[in-house]
């Protein structure tokens, strides 16, 4: 039992970069918008507004159009918390509202935005980070922001 303890200990208290969370932010955001990108080019076929089947009575236009300005906030790292919270409520609103087609990959999305909302993803390659970095060093003598995880 000691030596599971003290294997938990040594890996839950070893720092690193926060560089690959960085780099996962901005690729799975990149793939992400694509696909939002896709929906909104196809959104009369996946939604199903078409003019002789009236099936919807809402247009997903705009509420596509607020998610892919979440993705591309999450991807640049801009106010990267809010941006998280923001994606997860309109993949859940959306991905949720499928009738006629079945789309197998939206249980990915919707675990790995629930993983965005947990991790610290803010900390490298994102504006949030260099904002931060500007605030630290115009303070005299404030500690720089950490950057591992």
């Amino acid at each position: 039992m000691r030596f599971l303890t003290a294997v938990q200990n040594r890996i839950c208290r070893n720092r690193c970069s926060a560089v690959g969370l960085g780099l996962f932010r901005i690729a799975y955001g990149s793939v992400l918008l694509g696909e939002v990108l896709q929906l909104l080019y196809f959104r009369r076929l996946v939604f199903g507004d078409l003019v002789f089947l009236a099936v919807g009575e809402s247009s997903f236009k705009f509420v596509l159009w607020a998610w892919a300005a979440a993705t591309v906030c999450l991807m640049f790292g801009f106010h990267t918390r809010t941006a998280c919270v923001v994606n997860y409520v309109l993949t859940i609103a959306t991905l949720s509202t499928f009738q006629h087609y079945e789309y197998h990959a939206d249980h990915i999305y919707i675990s790995l935005n629930l993983l965005l909302l947990f991790t610290p993803v803010e900390k490298r390659l994102s504006i949030d980070s260099l904002v931060g970095r500007v605030r630290s060093a115009a303070l005299p003598g404030g500690p720089p922001p950490d950057t591992t995880v």
